[in-house]
């Protein structure tokens, strides 16, 4: 995705007010516990997306670190399952 898709994206995911969570986050990345705690899912459901390669840009550094998804991971991952398109108008 490129900048002005994601930034698009963005716009698009963020006027959800139940993905507020993800624009309203300091952070830029997230953890597989924080994916759970925001999304009510268990942990083993982000878990197994993750595994799956549904967030672009996961990365899993090390058995004791874990899984950490960025928000622009997140932002492309919801943007699509809400049926955004790049190009598409989000105003």
């Amino acid at each position: 995705m490129t900048p002005n898709e994601l930034a698009q994206a963005r716009q698009f995911v963020c006027s959800r007010p139940e993905y507020a969570w993800i624009c309203g986050h300091t952070d830029d990345f997230f953890t597989v516990s924080d994916l759970a705690r925001y999304t009510g899912l268990s942990r083993e459901s982000v878990r197994g997306l993750v595994d799956g390669a549904a967030f672009p840009g996961a990365i899993r550094y090390s058995e004791s670190i874990g899984w950490r998804i960025p928000r622009s991971g997140l932002i492309e991952y919801y943007a699509r399952q809400l049926g955004w398109k790049s190009g598409q108008e989000t105003g």
